[in-house]
């Protein structure tokens, strides 16, 4: 691996060259990340869908919803 195409990925997304190596060694053999953010990303999208499909469905079922956004 050489420090070149890493250091271009470091700085086209604010990362460390430790960050970005990591990044590239396993894009290079296919690993699966998750890091804590994207995790809890993935769990916010989640919970907005599911807020989304509950408040339809209560709405078309004529009942009342209290909105806290």
């Amino acid at each position: 691996m050489t420090i070149q195409p890493i250091r271009k990925l470091a700085g086209e997304h604010r990362l460390t060259v430790y960050g970005a190596a990591y990044l590239e060694l396993a894009r290079r053999h296919a690993l699966l990340l998750a890091t804590l953010g994207l995790l809890l990303a993935a769990l916010a999208l989640l919970l907005a869908t599911l807020a989304a499909d509950l408040a339809a469905a209560a709405q078309a079922m004529r009942l009342p919803l209290l909105r806290l956004d």
